[in-house]
């Protein structure tokens, strides 16, 4: 709404005071003027602020996907030369053979063309010695009759034997014809292989082990169960050995925090600004604030045994041992709850952890004998998918495109799903060491993967490429 003109001496439209022109003037509400709108206005600097990172964290992984797409451009286009080498290779030694097989050939014709000529040849000598023997009996009667039997009878001998040399006498070539499917395969081909597009497999790059034992600790801590990155770069460590959260700087490598838990944590997830846990075999969730000091502040009751545990927009998830996802709000109030599919069958069997989609459109199960089970955020079954390298599934996270990480217990691995549960590869195999993996967590800013394990007293940090 605009002021459409007014004297000199105020407005008491718009409050402008210079309403020569006042058709760019903005009406400003009466409500307005008695309603200071600072704290709106801080509101929206924080919203924008928020929405300002974001832009910059998505920038920043766009960015980081064209360095990578340049590189692996390049060790596609490596792997199509040498295709190309292997395929000359493959090609040189089918020559070789061709060749091998014809002159094979070849040489057993001729061979045989040999002993004909030399069974050939004896005969024709044979024969002349016989006629020679006879003109050199000359007027000798005895030596002429016996000279003649033995010529009788090696003519005989020749003549039978060049009757059938001569039946045996063929003329063979042996040519060779090329091979119609190969040349037929090759005019249909318009490039050496098909060019697809499929999910990217995360590739590990260096790898730093940090101790997870801190100065409070009277011994080892061997088992880490769960991993949350918080926004100010930290890292929470769920021990479950020593019924703790550890705070852990990945800059320095060392815990600068710890909360002691009155029983062993199962699966943390950030809260905004905060920390669930659930613990193992019991039936709250306890929320921890990351301000200051890792500090117990509230739990919210639940009426079941709590172990999967998840977050998203203003939604907590939580899973009982076996059979159903439970859906509370913040303060604790069931939303929605759901254990079966569309047919009416368990949804699950033995669940361990859960994650839900950045989204907020995806619910990711972890159950150790389903291996991954896909659900829509209402509950719907997409698929269940279990691989043969995955064994009890235990933690599961998602990446910064959406893939899906499920750590297997006793295959020691990690392997990753697309988003609609498509098996990608296997990212972090068995490394023949004790202990199983059993926590992940992805750090999306730094593109840095976050690993620990049954049987050991230190995490894993890997980069990704």
């Amino acid at each position: 709404m605009y002021c459409q003109g007014h004297d000199n001496v105020g407005c008491s439209t718009c409050m402008a005071v210079d309403h020569r022109s006042c058709n760019d003037v903005f009406y400003v509400p009466e409500y307005v003027l008695d309603h200071d709108p600072t704290r709106q206005c801080e509101d929206l600097q924080q919203k924008m602020l928020a929405v300002t990172g974001d832009i910059e964290f998505q920038l920043k992984i766009r960015q980081r996907e064209i360095k990578r797409l340049f590189q692996r451009k390049k060790e596609e286009v490596e792997n199509i030369k040498q295709f190309r080498i292997d395929i000359n290779e493959k090609l040189d030694n089918l020559e070789k053979k061709s060749i091998d097989n014809i002159e094979g050939k070849y040489k057993a014709l001729i061979k045989k063309f040999e002993e004909q000529i030399t069974i050939l040849t004896t005969f024709q000598t044979d024969v002349q010695t016989s006629a020679a023997d006879i003109i050199s009996a000359s007027s000798n009667v005895s030596q002429k009759f016996v000279g003649m039997k033995v010529a009788y009878s090696v003519t005989e001998k020749a003549d039978n034997g060049l009757k059938k040399k001569a039946v045996e006498f063929k003329r063979f070539d042996v040519i060779f014809e090329q091979q119609p499917k190969l040349m037929s395969m090759i005019d249909q081909m318009d490039i050496l292989g098909e060019i697809v597009e499929k999910t990217a497999l995360y590739r590990l790059g260096e790898k730093r082990e940090i101790s997870m034992k801190h100065d409070s600790d009277s011994n080892s801590c061997y088992d880490i169960r769960s991993i949350c990155k918080l926004k100010d770069g930290c890292v929470i460590i769920a021990d479950y050995s020593k019924k703790s959260l550890k705070r852990l700087d990945l800059a320095s490598s060392k815990i600068i925090d710890v909360c002691q838990l009155s029983s062993s944590a199962w699966q943390i997830c950030e809260v905004d600004n905060e920390i669930a846990v659930s613990s193992y075999f019991e039936s709250n969730i306890d929320i921890v604030t990351t301000e200051g000091p890792l500090k117990v502040a509230r739990e919210i009751k639940t009426a079941h045994h709590c172990f999967g545990l998840g977050y998203r927009n203003g939604k907590i998830y939580v899973t009982d041992t076996n059979k159903t996802v439970y859906v509370y709000n913040k303060t604790g109030t069931i939303l929605i709850q759901f254990s079966k599919d569309q047919s009416g069958d368990d949804l699950f069997s033995n669940i361990f952890s859960l994650t839900v989609s950045q989204d907020g459109e995806m619910i990711y199960v972890a159950d150790s004998k389903h291996g991954l089970v896909v659900l829509s955020k209402e509950g719907k079954l997409h698929g269940k998918y279990k691989p043969s390298n995955l064994r009890i599934a235990r933690e599961i996270c998602e990446t910064d495109s959406g893939d899906i990480l499920v750590c297997g217990d006793t295959s020691n691995n990690i392997v990753q799903f697309s988003p609609n549960g498509e098996v990608v590869g296997e990212i972090l195999s068995l490394d023949g060491q004790a202990g199983g993996c059993r926590a992940a967590c992805f750090d999306r800013n730094h593109m840095r993967l976050i690993v620990g394990r049954g049987s050991r007293d230190y995490i894993e940090v890997y980069d990704m490429q």
